[in-house]
């Protein structure tokens, strides 16, 4: 078998607007009276985790069609130095026809930040982190991953895996916060009214309780397949994989409905390049298709990437392109 460890920082962010917002901005105010929404929400963390895993193969020969059955597992140690979640919802509508919006809100606010994260001297100019990159953790948790890989002698390939089951534990410099107050917005609005729009605001509830939350466990099934196995005199080697990921914690970044996503990879011959497509569903259930262009060599392999080309096709224009490297080291044997 095999150990590993590996030390892990990851930062990640999800913004969430309410669709009732975009849809009134978009529409005509005459024939618009009232607007609700419910599902504004921020999220932003920032975990490092430190992972020691061991991985095997169960079988060391082929067995009835198997050719190999790979198992794995891996226990994770959580530090957390920001979490910050907001939830926003509010009721609103025109009193008049002078076009007034009045109506109320609700908002709440779970956050702990790190003694060495100061975020009060985020504009101030002074120095905002400290003890970068060990700070003092605000959270602390434990994890787990585990799951089996099947190869089998028909070029079928099945994979299980359960990832981030486990928890965090928010102590210290902790605070939840419940908010309300009331919106009263004309066309004559000025510095002095949100001042006492602000003064509007009621904090309901506050404290400085622990809390916890669990990380982004998810559940995935994979199956790909080569099908120069199953077609005769098939030009090259061509791999298909499809993967469905399942969230199993009700969050923002891995919400709990299923993703899917299928790739293609073709090399039609030994020095010909590799052909890379996939298509996939994002976090908003739309369709992100990704198209790549590589050459592999027996000690370095290129490849060139499109992530989404769907905003080409609709006339918006590229955002990102994606290069990338690998070198390949091998020991040569003496003949």
């Amino acid at each position: 078998g095999t150990f590993s460890y590996v030390m892990k920082d990851f930062i990640d962010g999800y913004l969430q607007l309410p669709t009732a917002v975009i849809d009134h901005l978009n529409s005509d105010t005459d024939t618009v009276r009232a607007v609700y929404f419910k599902d504004f929400n921020f999220q932003t963390t920032w975990m490092r985790s430190y992972e020691l895993s061991y991985g095997r193969s169960l079988f060391p020969g082929r067995i009835d069609g198997i050719k190999a059955l790979y198992a794995g597992i891996g226990i994770k140690y959580y530090q957390g130095f920001i979490y910050d979640n907001i939830s926003f919802s509010a009721g609103s509508g025109y009193n008049d026809d002078n076009g007034i919006l009045v109506g109320t809100y609700q908002a709440s606010r779970r956050a702990a930040y790190s003694d060495d994260i100061n975020v009060d001297n985020l504009f101030q100019g002074e120095q905002v982190m400290s003890h970068v990159p060990f700070m003092d953790p605000v959270g602390k948790g434990m994890g787990i991953d585990f799951g089996f890989a099947l190869k089998s002698e028909k070029g079928i390939d099945v994979g299980i895996s359960f990832t981030d089951l486990g928890f965090i534990n928010w102590s210290g410099k902790t605070k939840s916060t419940t908010v309300s107050g009331i919106v009263r917005i004309d066309s004559t609005l000025t510095i002095d009214d949100l001042d006492s729009l602000a003064r509007l605001i009621t904090i309901e509830k506050e404290s400085a309780d622990q809390f916890k939350t669990r990380p982004v466990s998810a559940l995935h099934v994979g199956m790909s397949f080569n099908l120069e196995k199953f077609i005769t005199r098939f030009p090259g080697e061509m791999g298909i994989t499809v993967e469905m990921h399942q969230g199993l914690v009700d969050d923002l970044i891995n919400p709990e409905y299923p993703r899917l996503a299928a790739g293609l990879n073709w090399k039609a011959g030994k020095w010909y390049p590799v052909l890379l497509t996939g298509i996939s569903t994002s976090l908003n259930n739309s369709m992100v298709w990704s198209l790549g262009l590589g050459y592999e060599l027996s000690f370095l392999h290129l490849y060139l990437t499109l992530p989404n080309m769907l905003p080409v096709i609709e006339g918006k224009g590229m955002n990102t392109v994606s290069l990338s490297a690998s070198w390949r080291f091998i020991k040569q044997k003496k003949k």
